[in-house]
This record gives C-alpha cells, structure tokens and sequence, in this order.
C-alpha cells in the first residue's frame, strides 16, 4: 500500500513527512511524495520520491500515482495555485483516487455551511461577497469592517473600514505598516471601494473589538475515525490585527493551559463552554459536506467584550508549534494519517462487500 504525500514543492515539511514515512513501514505502508507538477497525465506515472525504509531515506523514483492522496499542497502565490488547481481537481474525479482531506469552500460558502449548524451560528461571524450594498449596510450594523480578498494569496491588501464622527475611516493592513485615509462623504467613499472592488474579488466581515485574543484549536481524527481535539495554543503576536496575518519568525505561542489563568472563573467558564461547541460543532459541520477530513485547524478568537468567535478554519494544520509546546502530541500528529489512510481503507472495502 502507498499513501501519497501530494505536495507544493518536495521536502517542503520534510521533518513531517519523514516522521510519518518512519513510521509507515509498521502499518505495511510506503510513503511517497511528488507535487502536482510532476504527473504525466498520458502514462499516469509520477516521478517523485519514495521513503526507503533501509536507507531511511528519499529516494528519486518514478511510480504510478497513489490511490491514496493526503494533500498537502501550500502555494506561494496566486499563480502556482491556479496552475496546480485544475490538475487536484482531476486527481480528485479519477474513480481510484481517495483523498485523505479535503479542499475546503471559500470564505463565504464556508459561512453558509457552518450557520445551517443551530449550535454554531452564534460563534460564525458574518461574511459576504463584498459589494456596495453589502458593506454599506453591515458598515450601518456592525460600525467597524474588515475587507479581504476573496483568495487568500491574492496580492491585494486588506482594508479595515468604519464610520465615526461623520467619516469614513480607510486603514490599509499590512503587518508593521497602516495608513488610514478619510473620506468625508459617501460618494468619495463609494468611488474609492468602487475602485478597490474591480481588482479582485473581496468578503467583507466585522471586525473583531480592540485587541483579540487569538486561539488555535488543532484537531485529528483517531483509528476509529472520531474527531478529537489535540492541543490548544494561545498566539502571542504584538502585531496590530495580528490574527489576520499569517505566521511569522516573531510569533510566539503558549499552551492554552498555562494561560486560562489569566482569566476569572466565570470568564473561564464562559470560553470553555464556547471553545468545546465550536471544537466539536465545526467539523461535525464540515463532515456533511466533505467526503473525507481527518485534520482541522480552527482560528477563534475572544474580543474584549468576551464575544467568542470562530474566524478561520484551515485543513492543512502547521504542526510545528503544536508539537514544540507538547512533545507527547508528536506520536499521535505523525501516526494520524496512517491510521486515517488504514480506517478509509477498511471503509472502502466494507462497502464493496456489500
């Protein structure tokens, strides 16, 4: 049996994959990787690497493309994703291709897939294609907005925008620089979001109160297929808006349990009882949807007035960070895939038995 490790560019998480190619040879499983860029879609070959269990070790190989795919694939840009795109897509519709995860919906179909959860909604902040109608009126609700492409590797930059003392309020967000213009009536600010909006696609939510406390949730499903929450950490960016940016050298992160203390017994409480619907709601959510999910990470945050809210999902989880701060965790994060790879398996082949 070979599970394929379908990624961006090889080696890309190399200490993850090796962990779990070592671990492989006692489930009677190799391990290759090769990237979507690689395929011969003619011969269906691949060349790729495959682990070596004696040299325990890479090795350039040419081989036909796993059944089993676990994708992995991170791109650096728009452009290597819309390369890749077309081709996972094809891998996906081969009747004899089982994929370990799935892509998930963007930002606005996710929405719309977590509120049809009754427990969920209250923690799903509201998002929408981004257009006038849209942000005029959630601007009149909410007061303070966030604008985001639409895709997450767009170039493009996202705005804050809100309403005060009879202005609107522009801030351009990158990480370590703002600048904010004003605009004094509606129709210059609709001539310059009418500007922005042609660039590119773009959602527009609320934006979370002051400075948030930003927590990731990592979940894995076991050998049964039951999904467990892993470890919590709390992120330490002192970064204006931090939560919306990705991961830098300068980001830190403690364990959930030595931070709760920071909290009174009934703020405690209150997020416990939020964290545990959100944690065990969304991939029960997600589950409905998608043909197979094993792994989740869950970006929450808590504002200052206590709101808690579910403001990304991810399915590609960085396990670097969850690991340093909980050396045990390391076994279960390496044997999962196998164990997932081994439970679809079992699964596949019941239902062609019956």
């Amino acid at each position: 049996m070979i599970l394929g490790l379908l990624t961006s560019r090889f080696h890309h998480e190399r200490e993850y994959y090796t962990e779990i190619a070592k671990r492989a040879c006692s489930h009677h499983i190799t391990v290759a990787q090769f990237t979507p860029f690689n395929i011969n879609p003619k011969t269906e070959l691949v060349d790729g690497l495959l682990f070596d269990a004696n040299q325990q070790d890479w090795i350039e190989q040419q081989f036909v493309i796993p059944s089993h795919i676990y994708n992995r694939c991170t791109y650096k840009n728009e452009k290597n994703f819309k390369k890749a795109l077309p081709i996972i897509k094809w891998l996906q519709r081969r009747p004899q291709s089982l994929f370990l995860n799935d892509e998930l919906p963007n930002e606005t179909d996710m929405y719309e897939i977590l509120v049809k959860n009754k427990k969920l909604a209250p923690y799903v902040p509201l998002i929408k294609h981004a257009n006038e109608k849209t942000t005029l009126q959630l601007l009149q609700m909410k007061k303070d907005l966030v604008i985001k492409p639409l895709h997450s590797l767009s170039k493009q930059n996202m705005y804050h925008i809100s309403y005060q003392n009879r202005l609107f309020h522009v801030t351009t967000l990158e990480r370590n620089h703002f600048l904010t213009k004003k605009f004094q009536t509606r129709n210059t600010f609709l001539s310059w979001l009418q500007s922005l909006l042609q660039t590119c696609k773009y959602t527009v939510r609320p934006m979370a109160q002051a400075s948030p406390v930003h927590i990731r949730s990592l979940l894995q499903k076991n050998k049964q297929g039951t999904w467990e929450e892993q470890e919590k950490l709390v992120q330490i960016d002192d970064t204006p808006c931090s939560f919306l940016f990705p991961l830098t050298e300068q980001t830190r992160f403690i364990p959930f349990t030595k931070w709760q203390h920071q909290l009174s017994k009934i703020d405690f409480t209150l997020l416990q009882d939020s964290l545990h619907i959100i944690t065990k709601e969304t991939p029960k959510a997600l589950d409905g949807v998608t043909s197979h999910l094993f792994e989740l990470e869950l970006s929450i945050i808590m504002d200052n007035n206590g709101a808690v809210w579910l403001y990304q999902v991810d399915t590609n989880p960085t396990y670097t960070n969850f690991i340093q701060h909980n050396v045990d965790l390391a076994e279960k994060v390496y044997t999962a895939p196998l164990h997932y790879y081994r439970h679809i398996s079992r699964s596949k082949n019941s239902k062609l038995e019956m």
